[in-house]
């Protein structure tokens, strides 16, 4: 026969620290008091359990440690993130920063992007941003969440900075590629020089009832992008996201 102290003995050498035998070695030398509710909390675990306990993190993805390269030289959609100035996003990006893990957009699900960079231009060209879910390397085929409205840029910036934050809530999430919904809202500001101060240009994104892929990710799946528009193309018109963020809220 062993005894409980040798029980425990066993236990920490086969790697095992607070199993049964140790428990219950603790439990036996704990207070009174201590036991007394213990042995209660068993008996009645309503009593002491906590509804719906959870905790804030980013559960998503991690931001990234170094900036993308410019977004430039196209009048087409592009994927703000990439590591080609000129070309569609590299799928490989687009798993590591935009995708939703398969089956984590279920129904009352909330997403946040917070997304941020510098920019540039000559002459006065137009810019439009447009969220879109999926994570497909061809933009035009994600769902688009509300494009932006169309914002005339002033001449000649360099290196300006711009923030976006952008919460999507899915809605409805059952079986099937196309039968999920959702919708969301957000902005983008961007700095405008002015004289001897600088302000702030902002456009709301956002706002459109979307019908989404909930069930897992790939061409057509689970994701959030962003991506921008400009009405010329020239290499000093320029988006570089210097940061992309996304993180599931509940």
């Amino acid at each position: 026969m062993f005894t409980i102290p040798e029980l425990v003995e066993q236990e920490h050498e086969a790697g095992v620290r607070f199993g049964p035998f140790e428990r219950l070695w603790l439990l036996e030398r704990a207070p009174e008091r201590v036991r007394r509710n213990l042995l209660l909390a068993q008996k009645y675990p309503h009593l002491v359990a906590m509804a719906r306990q959870g905790f804030g993190s980013m559960d998503i993805n991690d931001v990234n440690t170094a900036a993308f390269n410019a977004r430039n030289t196209s009048s087409s959609e592009l994927n703000i993130l990439g590591n080609d100035a000129n070309s569609v996003c590299p799928q490989a990006i687009i798993n590591q920063y935009c995708a939703l893990p398969a089956n984590d957009a279920r129904a009352g699900k909330s997403y946040e992007v917070l997304f941020g960079g510098l920019y540039g231009n000559t002459g006065t060209p137009t810019l439009i941003w447009t969220p879109r879910w999926g994570s497909s390397t061809t933009v035009a085929t994600n769902i688009s969440l509300g494009v932006s409205p169309t914002v005339t840029t002033i001449t000649g910036t360099t290196a300006l900075p711009w923030f976006g934050r952008f919460l999507f809530h899915v809605r409805t999430a059952p079986p099937g590629a196309t039968l999920g919904t959702g919708k969301g809202a957000g902005f983008v500001a961007a700095t405008i020089p002015a004289t001897s101060s600088q302000y702030t240009q902002t456009v709301v994104i956002g706002g459109t009832a979307a019908t989404i892929d909930t069930t897992g990710q790939g061409a057509a799946g689970c994701g959030i992008t962003m991506n921008a528009t400009w009405s010329a193309s020239s290499a000093s018109n320029t988006i570089t996201c210097e940061y992309y963020i996304l993180r599931s809220l509940n």
